[in-house]
């Protein structure tokens, strides 16, 4: 019987990234297949909460990590923009470059990625990057539901991604001191990798740890620095929609530093998320995509916040905009049911004042009752108002025979009775007009 059938033999690799590991040094091979020996039992364990992966590759994982529903995945991504540098207007640039016959990195992509930085961090972050894992265990770590051979092939896949795509930056890659690298060239978000696919696991090998990435070292350096870009990782885990899951990553970072961001539907969909068919020409498709985002991303959890989404009308009424905010994290207090005025005077006034002005710019908008507004305004969360407002004016088309403000606030009353910690009094008002 061979060393391997014995299991206590050097991992055979893969064809598909044997052409890689060619290329490396001999002790660069060697170290991955050190220690190799002993087979390892997995260790199933719960994901942080939180994760902190490398500053660039965080910042950036909107760009590197597509929707696989974006046109043209599998061919080379470039994207420009202009940075300041002693004063001067630069040119900054970020090329993926996918593995010839292969994807870019998309979505399931990043999902694989974090799901190795927690195995790393699990196992005490070692400077090496080298991690030691299972696929069942990294199945674990993803949320995903185990499925035997397709789930272990599935990752296998996405390992090949994460070798084999080339990242090639122009000012932008920023080093852990804060410093933009003029250029750095063919970047591999793992330097090597050895994978043994399902078929070749002998029984006792398929509950072991028997699988080893390499995290290339300039990314572990950064993170041994804690030069990073936390997110939340559960929250990110428990969206389904991989394009939604790309917007959160992007609203992730837009919101890190800024209470507010707004963007046409049309640039976000066709610049953002490379979304190009043809039915998105349509204003009204266009419009049903955004609700959709936020019937999935209003109210998720960020690494500080909430998120809270909202449609708008654009000014020269050609199109809509999705309009974000984050919300700060509620007290414990706060999250009980909401039994009186939660706002103050000074804020509710503020506030009316400013969703009136709003009402009154739209057609058959009725005439508001200022202090039915402040009433509302005092009683239930800003966001959920502003929200009610952005959808009555959103679905209002000016054919029924209510107002604008008769709308706004029956969807406020629909608002309320779905939200599982308010309450609509039946002494509330239950109208927005004036005499």
């Amino acid at each position: 019987m061979s060393s391997n059938e014995t299991g206590h033999g050097e991992e055979p690799i893969q064809p598909g990234l044997q052409g890689q590991q060619q290329n490396l040094p001999e002790a660069t091979i060697n170290s991955l297949t050190a220690d190799s020996n002993d087979q390892i039992a997995i260790s199933l364990f719960e994901p942080k909460k939180e994760i902190r992966p490398e500053y660039n590759i965080g910042k950036f994982a909107g760009v590197i990590f597509a929707s696989p529903y974006a046109k043209n995945v599998n061919e080379i991504r470039k994207y420009n923009w202009q940075v300041v540098d002693d004063d001067q207007t630069l040119d900054a640039s970020l090329t993926v470059t996918p593995l010839t016959g292969q994807k870019t990195p998309t979505t399931t992509t990043f999902r694989v990625f974090l799901a190795l930085i927690q195995v790393w961090e699990h196992i005490g972050f070692p400077e090496d990057g080298i991690v030691r894992f299972s696929a069942r265990q990294l199945c674990n770590v993803i949320g995903w539901r185990w499925a035997g051979t397709d789930t272990a092939n599935r990752i296998y896949e996405h390992l090949k991604i994460l070798s084999g795509t080339s990242i090639s930056w122009t000012l932008a890659y920023q080093s852990k001191d804060g410093q933009l690298s003029k250029l750095y060239d063919d970047m591999s978000i793992l330097s090597s990798a050895s994978y043994r696919q399902r078929g070749s696991l002998f029984e006792p090998e398929k509950f072991s740890i028997v699988q080893k990435i390499r995290l290339n070292p300039d990314l572990v350096d950064n993170m041994l620095a804690g030069h990073v870009r936390p997110m939340n990782y559960v929250a990110f885990k428990k969206i389904g929609n991989d394009t939604t899951a790309v917007l959160y990553t992007c609203l992730d970072l837009y919101l890190h530093k800024k209470p507010k961001w707004e963007r046409r539907a049309v640039a976000l969909l066709s610049s953002d998320l490379a979304l190009m068919g043809k039915r998105y020409e349509k204003r009204f498709n266009r419009h049903a995509k955004l609700k959709e985002f936020v019937r999935e991303l209003d109210g998720v959890a960020l690494f500080t916040g909430t998120l809270r989404l909202a449609i708008e009308e654009t000014a020269d009424g050609k199109d809509w905009k999705l309009v974000a905010r984050k919300e700060k994290t509620a007290s414990p207090k706060r999250q009980r049911p909401i039994v009186k005025s939660v706002t103050s005077e000074e804020e509710a006034e503020m506030l009316a004042d400013e969703l009136i002005e709003m009402i009154l710019r739209q057609p058959r908008s009725g005439k508001p009752n200022r202090a039915v507004i402040k009433f509302l305004c005092k009683l239930y969360p800003q966001p959920l108002l502003r929200q009610a407002l952005s959808v009555a004016k959103a679905d209002y088309q000016g054919k029924i025979k209510k107002t604008l403000t008769h709308v706004f606030v029956a969807e406020i009353k629909r608002a309320v009775q779905e939200h599982p910690k308010l309450q609509w009094y039946d002494d509330a008002p239950n109208t927005g007009q004036s005499n």
